[in-house]
């Protein structure tokens, strides 16, 4: 979720300093799915299952508080980010259209946000990743050689 959220505000960068306008609001549905696999990125690091994150769907300001509870570090005018793009898309108006009057944050802006977020949670999250890799081995090693059929 990590590597793909970067992948995601990567996209957004370049579609905003590339265009015209021409797809601001492809661009910042982009933008707000960076910032919600970011932040499901850093739940899944302190141990929350798929099917937990699940529960949380798209809700930017529900997946937001419980990254508060789980230990999320302050980055720089985070939460108001996420109100502005939670209150925009509650009814997913980036993706369908809306009578939704939307006013956007400035890309620069929360590019630098998204940013922060990043460098704040990528060693942590890396550091889960290996471990999570390492125990999955440990849990395992008794497979080893055997044909196995997996399943989520």
């Amino acid at each position: 979720m990590f590597d793909r959220g970067v992948q995601f505000l990567q996209a957004f960068a370049f579609l905003t300093e590339n265009d015209d306008g021409k797809h601001v609001l492809a661009s910042y549905y982009l933008l707000t799915h960076s910032l919600e696999l970011l932040l499901k990125a850093h739940l899944a690091s302190h141990g929350l299952e798929k099917k937990e994150l699940k529960k949380l769907g798209h809700q930017l300001s529900k997946i937001f508080a419980r990254c508060k509870d789980e230990g999320l570090p302050e980055v720089c005018d985070l939460d108001l980010l996420v109100d502005h793009l939670g209150e925009m898309n509650q009814n997913d108006d980036f993706r369908y259209p809306s009578g939704y009057s939307l006013t956007l944050p400035r890309a620069d802006e929360a590019q630098r946000v998204l940013r922060d977020l990043v460098s704040t949670i990528e060693v942590p999250i890396k550091n889960a990743a290996v471990t999570a890799m390492l125990q999955f081995a440990a849990d395992t090693r008794h497979l080893n050689g055997k044909k196995i059929r997996w399943s989520d």
